[in-house]
C-alpha cells in the first residue's frame, strides 16, 4: 500500500487587453492520480449469477425478493469472517481538470469590477467520505462491488460564475467609504440514482439503479397501472433519467440544480484618537439573496452520501426482467409516485444556508 499522491500541472497567464483597460486572466490545472485509496471487500464471495443489466449478483436465489423466506445475501462468502473484511489497495484511476477565465476592469478611481467563469471536471474511484475503511467502502455507489472505476467526484462542481463590483471614495481627508457586491453562482453537489435496497446481494444498499424504458422491467404484483405510468412520466420529466433510459445510472450523474448567492459589504474609515491612528467600521451581509426571499440562496443536496432512490429491487421475472417495487413510502407521496425530493443542505450546518449580518469594528494604531 502506498500513501495517496497525485501528479499536478498548472499554468496561468495575465494579459492587459487593448480595450478599455481590461485585464484578462486564464488559469489551467490538471491533476492525475498517482496513488489513491481503493477499498475492496474481501469477503463477498463468488457471484451466484448475473442480473438483467449485466451486473453480478451474490444472492442465494438471484430471482427472488430479498425479503423472501430462505433468501441470503453473500451466499458464497466465508462465514468465518465478517462483511467488514476490507483491503486497502491503490488505484491510479481518477483525474481533475479546471479552466478559470476572468476579466478585471478598473473603471475609474472610484469603481472597479470583475467577472469570472470556471469549468472543471473531476473523477475518483472512492470519495473517502468517512473515517473507517468499511464506511468508505459502503458509502460509494457502484455497478459491481470492488470495481476499480473512476466516475464523477462527490466534490465535482462543473461550472461556476462569479462577479464583483466595488466602489470606493474619500469624502473627507484620507478616510475612505466603500461598498461592494459579490455574486457566486454554481452547480450544486452531484448525486446518484440508486436502488432503494440491496439489489445485488452483496450485503450493502449501494447499487446504482437501472433506468428502464417502458416494458424493460416488470412491477410487483398488484401495482396500480396508474402508478407505473407516473413512474415513467417522472423519468421522462427528469433530464438525466430521460437521457439514460435503457441502462444503469452513473455514479454522481445528476446534479441538484444551480445555486445563486449575493454578498454585500459596506465600510467606513474614521479618524483615530491619536495622530496616525485610524478606525474602520464594516458591515457585511452574507447571502443577501436569502434575506430577500427564504427560498433563494440555499443549496439543495441529496442525502448523504449523495443518492436518490428510483425503485426497490423485488427480484427477476420469468422473462429475465427486473421486478421493481415502487409501493413503499420512499416513492409514494399523496398516493402518487414521486421520489424523495432533494432537501436543503444542512452540512456542516444549516446556518451556512441562511443570511447573516456581521458588524466589525477595527482600530489600527
Amino acid at each position: 500500500f502506498r500513501l495517496p499522491s497525485v501528479w499536478k500541472f498548472s499554468v496561468g497567464i495575465d494579459k492587459e487587453l487593448p480595450w478599455w483597460g481590461l485585464i484578462a486572466t486564464a488559469d489551467y490545472q490538471h491533476i492525475k492520480v498517482r496513488d489513491a485509496i481503493y477499498y475492496q471487500n474481501m469477503n463477498i464471495g463468488a457471484p451466484t449469477g448475473v442480473l438483467p443489466d449485466g451486473r453480478f449478483t451474490y444472492y442465494k436465489n438471484p430471482t427472488k425478493d430479498p425479503r423472501s423466506s430462505g433468501q441470503q445475501s453473500r451466499y458464497l462468502a466465508n462465514g468465518a469472517f465478517s462483511d467488514g473484511t476490507i483491503n486497502l489497495a491503490n488505484s491510479s484511476r481518477g483525474s481533475a481538470d479546471s479552466l478559470a477565465l476572468s476579466l478585471k476592469k478598473p473603471f475609474s478611481t472610484d469603481w472597479s469590477g470583475m467577472v469570472g467563469f470556471t469549468w472543471s471536471r473531476a473523477t475518483e474511484v472512492n470519495p473517502g467520505t468517512s473515517s473507517v475503511a468499511r464506511s468508505n467502502y459502503v458509502n460509494n455507489y457502484v455497478f459491481n462491488p470492488n470495481e476499480d472505476k473512476a466516475s464523477p467526484s462527490n466534490y465535482s462542481i462543473p461550472r461556476r460564475v462569479i462577479a464583483g463590483l466595488n466602489w470606493q471614495h474619500r469624502f473627507f481627508g484620507d478616510y475612505s467609504t466603500s461598498a461592494s457586491v459579490f455574486y457566486d453562482g454554481h452547480n450544486a453537489s452531484p448525486y446518484s440514482w440508486t436502488f432503494g435496497n440491496d439489489a445485488n446481494g452483496d450485503g450493502v444498499s449501494n447499487d446504482l439503479a437501472f433506468i428502464p424504458n417502458p416494458g424493460q422491467v416488470s412491477f410487483r404484483a398488484n401495482t396500480d397501472p396508474k402508478l407505473i405510468q407516473q413512474f415513467y412520466d417522472y423519468i421522462k420529466a427528469n433530464d438525466y433519467l430521460k437521457d439514460h433510459q435503457g441502462g444503469p445510472a452513473g455514479r454522481n450523474g445528476d446534479h441538484a440544480g444551480w445555486l445563486n448567492q449575493i454578498d454585500l459589504s459596506f465600510s467606513q474609515e474614521i479618524p483615530g484618537l491619536f495622530k496616525g491612528n485610524k478606525g474602520k467600521i464594516k458591515l457585511d451581509v452574507y447571502n443577501f439573496t436569502n434575506l430577500l426571499n427564504k427560498h433563494w440562496g440555499i443549496e439543495k443536496r441529496a442525502n448523504f452520501p449523495g443518492y436518490r432512490n428510483l425503485a426497490d429491487f423485488y427480484g427477476v421475472d420469468a422473462d429475465g426482467k427486473y421486478i421493481y417495487d415502487i409501493s413503499g413510502s420512499k416513492y409514494l407521496h399523496d398516493g402518487s409516485y414521486s421520489p424523495e425530493q432533494v432537501p436543503t443542505s444542512t452540512f456542516p450546518s444549516d446556518l451556512a444556508q441562511r443570511w447573516a449580518v456581521q458588524l466589525t469594528v477595527k482600530y489600527t494604531c
